[in-house]
């Protein structure tokens, strides 16, 4: 299930959370449950915005310019992979 995203949310990782890039991927470990997980080429953009602590709306801006497509789209994708992050324990809202 996607969860809807202000504009002005943000997001961090948690510290037991360790991502790696491996060429233009992503690698992350959970060290509680000694899992990986992998983000491709726009995953792993995303994520450093994520990291350099970023807004949802400046997010979606910047993934739409970067790879040519429309905010509607990014912000779909945004939603669907901030579910999946936030509930494998890999992102937290920051408050």
């Amino acid at each position: 299930m996607t969860v809807g995203l202000d504009d002005d949310d943000r997001f961090r990782v948690p510290q037991n959370v360790l991502p790696r890039t491996v060429g233009e991927e992503m690698v992350i470990l959970d060290l509680n449950s000694d899992r990986y997980f992998g983000l491709n080429r726009s995953g792993a953009f995303i994520w450093s915005l994520f990291a350099d602590g970023s807004t949802v709306g400046a997010i979606i801006s910047t993934v739409a310019a970067e790879f040519d497509v429309a905010q509607a789209d990014v912000r779909s994708d945004l939603e669907a992979l901030v579910s999946e992050l936030r509930e494998r324990g890999l992102i937290e809202p920051a408050g």
